[in-house]
């Protein structure tokens, strides 16, 4: 009798004490529900922040590229503290998923992708922005070398159709609807190893060139008096047809010639040395681009002028035209007179490109011819 009164109070206590088991149980689970969503709540509000500062970084970035950017600057960051963001699956439903199947097939199949850059390419449609949401969306920046290989066949496409198939194949250095030079222009912004070799590349001359500013570097008398204020020419050399006016003007030609050529012997000495960091993906489109040439059927002599003209004009002159705020991440203000020398410094080696090319230089007149054939080559 005793024994069954202590089970019915066992099997009692067991379960009052289950139930307690199942309340704690329930609790917890709607805590650690509750803490799930705060974590994914922060998470989404964390990864947000992390986006609107990354494009704030670089609207910062662009403005300081130049006051000229200013209004556009401003009107981009009052965007972005004023952007809203929406649930993809809650606007779009199940079509998201169609959505993202598309986005995938598009991002492995990458002869859709080429087919429509070189359609593009026909057509003279500018392809710049299309190419830079594809790069640093669907192929994430080229982070990962799979995506990395993705871009390159997709750049080795374009190039053999250009070089390789188009009746002009030097199209491919135009600038004007070619995917070609917009696809080099997003990588040269997005992948590290491409910006390091310009930096290094580049840097140190051109900071030189915008740290000097005290004289024009002109090749032809009448583009300095030009570009001077008369107050400035009176100042420099004296009133015109004044006795020793045209001896200074003559020596500040001179002086501008000399601060032009160490300057460019300066510049390639600096890329000569510096090829040894080449990033393997530029070292591949280098080589993909001279046999693609050679398979046009130019000799070997004219593929590598070929391969000159693309890595001065498209790898080169771009940072040089346009060193801030991609490669010279500063405060610096350049003066008019640094930029212009600077924009000179580039239509210079240009040129030297153009005559290594053979192309005609009968536009230029009998200074500008005297100063480079008096460069070393």
């Amino acid at each position: 009798m005793a024994d069954r009164e202590e089970g019915e109070i066992d099997i009692s206590a067991l379960r009052l004490h289950l139930r307690d088991e199942y309340a704690f149980v329930n609790k917890q689970k709607r805590d650690l529900q509750k803490d799930y969503n705060t974590i994914v709540s922060t998470g989404d509000s964390l990864l947000r922040g992390l986006w609107i500062a990354g494009q704030q970084w670089r609207n910062l970035n662009r403005l300081r590229g130049g006051p000229k950017f200013a209004s556009e600057c401003a009107y981009t960051s009052s965007l972005l503290d004023s952007i809203q963001f929406q649930d993809g699956y809650a606007t779009v439903g199940f079509k998201e998923v169609k959505y993202g199947n598309f986005l995938r097939d598009l991002r492995e199949n990458t002869e859709i992708l080429k087919s429509i850059l070189i359609l593009a390419d026909k057509y003279n449609i500018d392809t710049s922005a299309f190419l830079r949401t594809i790069i640093t969306s669907l192929y994430g920046s080229c982070l990962f070398p799979v995506d990395e290989k993705s871009v390159l066949t997709i750049v080795k496409g374009i190039i053999q159709y250009h070089l390789v198939y188009s009746e002009k194949p030097l199209t491919i250095f135009s600038k004007d609807g070619n995917s070609f030079a917009n696809i080099l222009d997003v990588l040269f912004h997005t992948s590290l190893p491409c910006r390091a070799f310009l930096v290094l590349a580049c840097r140190e001359v051109v900071f030189d060139i915008l740290l000097d500013g005290s004289l024009y570097w002109t090749l032809e008398e009448q583009e300095l008096l030009s570009v001077m204020d008369v107050q400035e020419v009176r100042k420099r050399f004296g009133e015109p047809g004044s006795p020793g006016t045209t001896e200074r003007i003559k020596d500040h030609m001179m002086r501008c010639w000399v601060a032009l050529a160490d300057t460019v012997y300066a510049l390639f000495k600096k890329i000569n040395s510096s090829l040894v960091c080449l990033p393997d993906s530029l070292i591949w489109i280098v080589s993909c681009f001279y046999k693609s040439s050679l398979k046009r059927g130019f000799n070997d002599g004219k593929a590598r002028q070929l391969v000159m003209r693309f890595f001065i004009n498209q790898v080169i002159v771009p940072l040089l035209s346009r060193p801030q705020p991609f490669i010279i991440d500063t405060e610096i203000r350049a003066s008019r007179v640094a930029n212009f020398n600077l924009k000179k410094v580039t239509l210079i080696i240009q040129t030297l490109v153009s005559i290594e090319a053979g192309d005609d230089m009968s536009y230029l007149s009998s200074e500008a011819r005297q100063f480079y054939e008096n460069l070393d080559k």
